[in-house]
């Protein structure tokens, strides 16, 4: 069965689905993020989509429900599209001509039509004690 929203891992390098995803191998290793780093992911509602960092050390504040969160030392993409309802929990690696190692640089957790924040993954694997898996499904 596949997961919600109808993706599933077989559509991994599969040209013919939607959204399309292609297949990379995140390294084990989290890196702290860098201006005008290019990232990649592949989200559940985007597919796979590319981007640059437009800021690190950012603070954002995001309005749920019932309350709001302020969250610090985050990371900013100023690109609407990158990440999209449903792609929240994806992974962005480092996306590099001169390294194929998509080194772990963010967790995707916000956006909105002209922007997108991310949770730096270098924080997250150090304060939980995390190591990252290699596979591609």
């Amino acid at each position: 069965p596949g997961l919600s929203g109808g993706w599933n891992p077989a559509m991994m390098s599969d040209p013919t689905t939607t959204p399309y995803t292609l297949s990379y191998t995140p390294s084990n290793t989290a890196v702290a993020p860098s201006l005008n780093m290019g990232i990649k992911k592949t989200g559940r509602t985007s597919g796979y989509n590319t981007a640059t960092i437009a800021g690190i050390n950012v603070t954002i504040t995001v309005g749920y429900t019932h309350f709001t969160a302020t969250f610090v030392d985050q990371i900013y993409v100023a690109n609407g599209t990158y990440i999209q309802a449903g792609d929240s929990g994806s992974m962005s690696v480092v996306n590099s001509a001169t390294s194929t190692n998509n080194d772990p640089v963010g967790l995707d957790f916000a956006g909105s039509s002209t922007s997108c924040f991310m949770n730096r993954m270098d924080h997250i694997a150090n304060d939980f004690g995390l190591s990252f898996v290699q596979s591609n499904f």
